[in-house]
């Protein structure tokens, strides 16, 4: 009971952590584009493109390599 407690609790925090490094990034991101003077639409779906395509290419990356 209490190993399903701690697996819970680090499942918590770690998407807490996940939540604000994301807000993070993104209001950087947003930051960086409007100091370049780039649109917000096009920032935003920068973002989703690489927030949707850099697992996969991490995980073809390894694959090669192994």
């Amino acid at each position: 009971m209490m190993d399903i407690l701690i697996q819970v609790s680090i499942f918590v925090i770690s998407l807490g952590v996940l939540v604000k490094a994301s807000d993070y990034f993104i209001q950087s991101a947003e930051k960086i584009g409007k100091f370049f003077g780039i649109p917000a639409f096009i920032i935003g779906v920068t973002i989703v493109a690489l927030g949707t395509s850099l697992p996969e290419l991490v995980s073809s990356i390894l694959a090669v390599v192994q």
